[in-house]
């Protein structure tokens, strides 16, 4: 005659899937429940997750928190296709972004910064060796403190098909007067 063993009886542990557990009741481990199982034994087996790591621990181990429920582990987001994508914002819209704008290369830039009174010398000796964009940000930057400290009004310069010229001698300028 066989005896067939049973399996004790233990019941679940008192949390669920998605729920944030204390790991031995340490209140600054805190793991989430991404899944429960009864092993052979009767053993119940807790799968937790905490920034990314995921482990299988006996579920006597956690103890229930009055945290709120966990967030799913999350699924990586599709793709934008290119068209979703937000194009950057490259130019604050400001009348000296405008001016720069109108520059077709750094030497145009560097017209302007000539233009509005800039030493040059001392300007290329800081951001010479920058790249092109990397100088134009600096000679916006440096621009647009003198515009608003007074020193430099960028509506007095103008891009005509000669080059940039200031408002006052272009005399056939056909844009808007201030």
């Amino acid at each position: 005659m066989t005896t067939e063993t049973q399996k004790p009886i233990i019941p679940p542990p008192e949390y669920v899937v998605g729920d944030r557990v204390m790991y031995r009741g340490d209140p600054e481990n805190i793991w989430s429940i991404t899944g429960l199982r009864q092993g052979d034994s009767g053993t119940w087996w807790a799968y937790a997750e905490q920034h990314g790591t995921k482990q299988n621990f006996p579920a006597g181990v956690f103890s229930k928190t009055e945290a709120k429920k966990a967030k799913a582990p999350a699924q990586s987001a599709p793709k934008a296709e290119p068209e979703q994508k937000k194009k950057r914002k490259t130019s604050v819209g400001d009348p000296v972004a405008s001016l720069l704008a109108e520059a077709e290369d750094i030497q145009g830039c560097w017209k302007i910064a000539e233009m509005a009174g800039m030493d040059l010398d001392e300007l290329r000796e800081k951001i010479g060796h920058l790249s092109n964009g990397l100088q134009r940000m600096g000679i916006g930057n440096r621009l647009r403190k003198r515009w608003k400290d007074g020193e430099f009004d960028p509506e007095s310069i103008v891009w005509t098909p000669d080059g940039f010229m200031y408002k006052n001698d272009c005399p056939d300028f056909e844009g808007e007067e201030q």
